[in-house]
């Protein structure tokens, strides 16, 4: 019977233990520790992801496009990551792959025009910078 207790007892340490380290971790980064900046999306690249992207890739969205970039959890991204998934945003809209063939068929008003492709691709290029 005591090893029962003891063996409730080492759980029940574990479990606090676990649920005040990502406390802990807040604790120690607004205390002084250096945070990383997340990089806002400027109010026109915004507008264009707002009218071709966020339908898929914001939350509410399609659970797989979410799962590769999701722009409501964008300020959450660090840097690199930001400077990565804007990288591959550019790549995909150069090469046409997004929006999906589907999503241009049915809805071609969602296609981003050369001059906004650039304009994302220009401030991708400054992501991570």
């Amino acid at each position: 019977m005591k090893k029962i207790y003891l063996i409730l007892a080492a759980i029940g340490l574990v479990a606090i233990t676990v649920s005040f380290v990502p406390a802990l971790s807040r604790s120690a980064q607004s205390n002084g520790s250096k945070q990383l900046v997340a990089n806002p999306i400027p109010t026109n690249v915004k507008a264009i992801i707002d009218k071709s992207c966020a339908g898929c890739h914001a939350d509410g969205g399609s659970f797989m496009a979410m799962s590769k970039l999701n722009f409501s959890k964008w300020d959450s991204y660090d840097p690199k990551k930001q400077a990565d998934k804007g990288a591959a945003m550019c790549n995909m809209l150069t090469k046409g792959k997004m929006p999906p063939k589907s999503i241009r068929k049915s809805k071609p008003e969602l296609i981003p025009t050369q001059e906004q492709i650039n304009m994302i691709c220009d401030w991708s290029k400054t992501l991570g910078k």
